[in-house]
């Protein structure tokens, strides 16, 4: 069936499975096990062969092998648009997933002193090397470049950030980055 469904001289497996007494082809006609047994592989065929190989050629080449193909060449498109993108869908579930650890409430801030925190954890996700981050002037420089608008949160009186700030400026952090952008 392989050989069907790529067309490697498919042709030939049709015309041995409808073969007919000939002059030159003498076959048996099988009916059960023992019949087989008896003649081996010298049965006759029918001239249903023709239909069957035809209808599984035509539905498995022009229908399962596309779609199979076309799911490749989908896979294929998402992943280069995902190498497009600045920041990968998985970024993003890294970094919501660490601002759950701090923000536990879901209020979408988090105070100035746990930003701090977070800033160094976010940078592992975006790739800086961790003795980077350990120059104190390097990570200032890090949040001074994010550029992100404080908050006053009313209830606890503490100034806080927002999470969609920070993803924006993030993403733009990204783009800059990888693509050498600048507003």
């Amino acid at each position: 069936m392989i050989r069907i469904a790529t067309s490697e001289l498919w042709y030939m497996i049709v015309s041995d499975c409808v073969r007919t007494i000939a002059p030159n082809f003498v076959c048996y006609e099988v009916f059960n096990y023992d019949h087989f047994l008896q003649y081996g592989f010298m049965g006759c065929g029918t001239r249903w062969g023709y239909l069957y190989f035809l209808s599984f050629h035509l539905i498995y080449s022009l229908i399962i092998f596309n779609l199979f193909i076309a799911m490749i060449i989908t896979a294929f498109d998402e992943e280069s648009k995902a190498l497009k993108n600045a920041i990968s869908r998985y970024q993003l579930k890294d970094i919501n997933n660490l601002w759950k650890k701090y923000d536990c409430d879901g209020s979408g801030y988090i105070n100035y002193k746990d930003f701090w925190r977070f800033s160094s954890e976010i940078a592992v996700i975006f790739g800086v090397c961790q003795e980077d981050l350990l120059d104190i002037n390097n990570r200032k420089n890090f949040l001074k470049n994010l550029k992100i608008p404080i908050h006053e949160n009313t209830v606890e009186k503490i100034y806080c950030y927002k999470f969609h700030d920070v993803i924006i400026e993030l993403c733009k952090v990204a783009v800059m980055l990888k693509y050498g952008v600048i507003e």
